[in-house]
């Protein structure tokens, strides 16, 4: 799992970086999809990625699709993009829909209104660890 946490740069840029990484990695486009919450975000990944990315039905291209659009299909590899707040139980639900889309690697690039919740919730889970295998929680001095 690759989380982009880089929140200074657009969700898109942060989505493309990964789609990047993953290609450069040797996964062909073809096996890797991007997963939004809406079609805007879909085709504004398209717009800004000067013909790297595709709608769903494209062939040989890294393909984008909302996740609902995506639901009951997998890819080897698969980038989460653009979700908001986690705190939301529709946003949960969608990010769970498709982390469950990938086979071998998943990506997250999550819209800056994520980093909130997602700050707590990996500090809650980290928390429930720590307190399973009898440790501490290292927390970051701000």
């Amino acid at each position: 799992v690759i989380l982009a946490d880089d929140w200074g740069l657009p969700w898109t840029t942060r989505a493309l970086v990964c789609v990047d990484d993953i290609l450069s990695e040797g996964t062909p486009p073809h096996d890797l999809v991007i997963l939004t919450a809406s079609r805007k975000q879909c085709l504004d990944l398209i717009v800004t990625s000067n013909g790297l990315i595709g709608g769903a039905d494209t062939s040989g291209a890294v393909r984008c699709s909302t996740t609902a659009g995506f639901k009951g299909l997998e890819s080897t590899a698969v980038v989460i993009a653009g979700l908001g707040s986690l705190d939301e139980p529709t946003m949960r639900r969608t990010a769970y829909v498709a982390a469950t889309r990938a086979k071998v690697l998943l990506a997250v690039a999550l819209d800056g209104t994520a980093e909130p919740s997602l700050r707590r919730r990996v500090a809650h889970y980290a928390s429930g660890v720590a307190a399973r295998v009898g440790g501490a929680v290292e927390r970051e001095r701000r």
